[in-house]
């Protein structure tokens, strides 16, 4: 039987202290060493999960974009079908009564909506100064991709995020 992640049962326990960011995020999660159970949340809600960035069988985002965050459409037009999604939504849980899946999924495309325009802050390395980006081995070498998921736990770790698992 599949047991929720640490991070979920640190989510379930404490709550998020951020509203623009999920409060457990798992940075470049692999595909293999247990996967996505890594992270999961199992028997608890769906909105326990670890929300995942970067991609573990890829590079890690040297830049703010980030290629599963990045709006794919002008903020408006998202917010219009956010709007047209939550009103569909609610019709169908009015019609058919309460389901924890349908609402996380709901609280997951606001949260990823939110996520659009607090991200980018957040993965923005050049305002750290030249000696932080050297303590954590920034700057080429076999510890620059580990020291920017590091840097980033950090600085996600000071907008709130209450548990910030780092993948290597």
């Amino acid at each position: 039987m599949n047991r929720p992640s640490l991070g979920a049962w640190t989510l379930y326990g404490l709550g998020s202290e951020n509203r623009d960011l999920p409060g457990f995020i798992t940075l470049t999660p692999s595909i293999y060493h247990g996967g996505t159970q890594n992270f999961g949340s199992a028997f608890l809600a769906a909105s326990f999960q670890g929300t995942s960035i970067g991609d573990g069988n890829a590079e890690f985002p040297r830049t703010a974009a980030v290629s599963n965050v990045e709006p794919a459409r002008p903020r408006d037009v998202q917010r219009r079908q956010l709007d047209l999604l939550a009103a569909a939504n609610r019709d169908h849980l009015l019609e058919t009564g309460a389901d924890a899946r349908l609402e996380a999924r709901i609280r997951a495309f606001e949260t990823a909506f939110r996520m659009q325009t607090a991200i980018p802050e957040v993965f923005d390395l050049s305002r750290e100064s030249k000696e932080t980006l050297a303590l954590y081995g920034i700057g080429g070498g076999p510890t620059d991709e580990y020291g920017r998921e590091c840097l980033l736990a950090r600085r996600l770790a000071e907008t709130g995020v209450r548990f910030i698992q780092v993948n290597h």
